[in-house]
């Protein structure tokens, strides 16, 4: 839901219909199990977003995320070797839902070891939109390319991205939410 929102909102923001973002994905294959990073299951997406309303964009980006997810084991160095982007990725746009474990705590043997304030901070693109869950919601964090946006046009797509959450969810009636 919170993917279908953001491709709605750079979907205005651009003032395009068709979007292409990366989405990560949260299964492995068992050859991949043992390597650690997290551009192994990124997958390219791309979203009609042309009829500008949440319940079909919605729908459109479920059918893309299904179209895209069985090319999910092909890696993404080949991807981009293939587009002649050099191991940069095939889009520039990364939306990510992780959890970045917040405030954990490892116990072992009778110590604890806090998690250290410096956090991992992934730009795989020239913009990395990762919605962390929180106790009391989600938090958005956006990690850009300064040679490619500036602050303020990243402030102004996320205050964008806020107000369609806003909108958007609080006008879904629950039928809509259990139809799509």
């Amino acid at each position: 839901m919170l993917y279908a929102l953001f491709n709605t909102t750079l979907s205005e923001f651009l003032d395009t219909p068709v979007v292409c973002t990366g989405m990560t994905l949260a299964n492995r294959s068992d050859s991949e199990r043992a390597a650690i990073d997290c551009r192994m299951n990124n997958i390219p997406v791309v979203v009609n977003c042309g009829s500008g309303e949440f319940t079909k964009i919605l729908n459109e980006t479920d059918a893309a995320l299904k179209t895209s997810g069985p090319h999910a084991h092909v890696p993404l160095e080949t991807i981009s070797s293939l587009v002649g982007r050099n191991g940069q990725g095939v889009y520039d746009i990364l939306f990510m839902y992780q959890n970045q474990n917040r405030g954990n705590v490892l116990n072992y043997q009778g110590f604890a070891l806090n998690e250290c304030p410096t956090r991992y901070q992934p730009v795989y693109g020239n913009l990395t939109v990762n919605i962390v869950p929180e106790q009391a919601g989600i938090a958005i964090e956006m990690t850009f390319n300064q040679a490619h946006h500036s602050k303020g046009t990243v402030a102004s797509l996320l205050n964008r991205f806020v107000s369609n959450i806003d909108r958007d969810l609080t006008n879904l009636s629950p039928t809509q939410y259990m139809e799509t």
